[in-house]
């Protein structure tokens, strides 16, 4: 009887150390899950990036082979989603982070999407995505780009 009550007098809750090795293993854990969880974020906004302007460009380049007749200059998002070209959600869209989206036509037949509102890093892996197109390039504005592509 002795022998328990002498065993249950030595027994501790934990100590500061071990609360404040708890934490930091917590801390760097919740850091590392938010800088992964940024980044797959990050990476979904530009693949949805790339699959709305590539759409968009389709759209427009099968605008502009079926109205031959029309001025390509007359080319824009509310024109494509008017004919049927694109479903009228993308009407009202925005891109991914939450800038606007432009949709112009040229003379040369090109049909330029204008992404606005888009970081520098995204920007730049865009840029790279439609280096084969015939002219991609990120535009700084304020603090976030531009990324304007020629199809």
């Amino acid at each position: 009887m002795l022998m328990s009550i002498t065993k249950r007098h030595n027994q501790r809750g934990i100590g500061l150390l071990e609360l404040m090795l708890s934490l930091a293993i917590i801390s760097v854990l919740l850091l590392m899950a938010t800088r992964y969880y940024k980044s797959a974020d990050q990476g979904q906004k530009v693949s949805n990036a790339i699959s709305l302007i590539t759409g968009i460009a389709g759209a427009g380049a099968q605008y502009l082979s079926t109205h031959p007749k029309e001025k390509p200059t007359d080319l824009n998002l509310q024109v494509l989603t008017n004919d049927g070209y694109l479903s009228k959600e993308f009407s009202t869209m925005s891109n991914p982070w939450g800038g606007t989206i432009k949709v112009s036509g040229s003379d040369a037949g090109l049909v330029t999407i204008t992404l606005e509102g888009v970081p520098g890093g995204p920007c730049r892996i865009l840029q790279s995505s439609f280096s084969d197109t015939n002219g991609t390039k990120c535009g700084e504005k304020d603090a976030t780009g531009q990324v304007v592509v020629n199809y």
